[in-house]
């Protein structure tokens, strides 16, 4: 082989390289953080960005949001006007049920989208440089993966007006549950995800937690061990490959749940100053989760 042939075959193994392989970014979206976070993100060059929940435009979780409320709560959490990162609305009752498996030619499920597309369009209006998304759309599943991209057809006016989309991928079960599959979840909805960012040209990032969900009695807000989270991390990068999606990000609100009295995390936190715990927690994790990614 001749160095010309040499050169030609070096450039398409680097482009095919850069074509297939896709390193995702990480996002943190978790408020008050202690100094030693913030000193720890900064370093690790990881971004917060700001996310704005139902209790600062709908305090009543009626469905109902109030615009002065909202235009309040955007120009606090995002006091740049020109602020260009990915900004997150999370509103996820009444509505989410209704939209996910309600009647779409009914009144209230039409209603509903326009409610959605309503705030939307106010919060591009108020930071229109900003890559607005709802958390939790599209929506994943973890009994019905395989029907995940024809759920979210459904939806199709929310999902071509968002600008990011911002699944959900938290875990509910520890891996070899009985009747559960871990696995099948992650691969099934981050391979549906991808696929949808394709498909719509959008950016795509998934939501991760550190946490068992509440919603399980036995292990809920504690721990996922970290040799766990680093696998379903793998799982969810390498089912989407090719496709790919831009990243993480990764919630949560310990101190909240400490506060408001969750044993699993007064437990862990012992004797130690809570805030201690708390950076402790989030830089180790934030370790694990960064090297998953490089």
């Amino acid at each position: 082989m001749n160095n010309i042939s040499r050169v030609i075959l070096l450039l398409f193994i680097t482009v095919s390289f850069c074509t297939y392989t896709h390193a995702q970014k990480l996002l943190m979206a978790m408020e008050n953080l202690p100094p030693a976070v913030k000193a720890f993100q900064k370093k690790q060059n990881i971004k917060s960005i700001p996310i704005l929940y139902a209790s600062d435009f709908d305090p009543e979780d009626d469905g109902v949001a109030d615009e002065v409320m909202l235009h309040n709560a955007i120009h606090r959490k995002i006091p740049d006007s020109n602020y260009q990162g990915i900004a997150v609305i999370d509103w996820e009752d009444p509505g989410f049920p209704l939209l996910e498996k309600g009647d779409v030619q009914s009144t209230a499920f039409q209603q509903t989208i326009a409610k959605y597309l309503r705030v939307l369009q106010l919060c591009k209006q108020a930071r229109p440089k900003a890559s607005w998304g709802y958390y939790g759309i599209p929506f994943t599943s973890y009994w019905d993966s395989a029907t995940v991209l024809n759920i979210n057809k459904r939806i199709d006016p929310l999902i071509n007006a968002v600008d990011v989309l911002l699944p959900s991928l938290y875990n509910y079960y520890p891996d070899n549950t009985p009747q559960t599959n871990n696995k099948a979840y992650y691969t099934a909805n981050a391979m549906a995800m991808a696929a949808m960012a394709k498909e719509n040209q959008k950016q795509c990032y998934i939501f991760i937690w550190h946490r068992y969900h509440p919603s399980n009695q036995d292990v809920g807000l504690q721990l996922l061990p970290k040799t766990v989270f680093a696998r379903h991390i793998q799982w969810m990068k390498t089912a989407a490959s090719p496709l790919s999606f831009d990243g993480f990000i990764w919630w949560g609100a310990d101190d909240y749940y400490f506060k408001t009295g969750s044993v699993a995390i007064q437990k862990e936190a012992g004797t130690i100053p809570f805030d201690k715990h708390w950076s402790n927690t989030i830089i180790s994790y934030g370790q694990m989760i960064k090297k998953q990614l490089n």
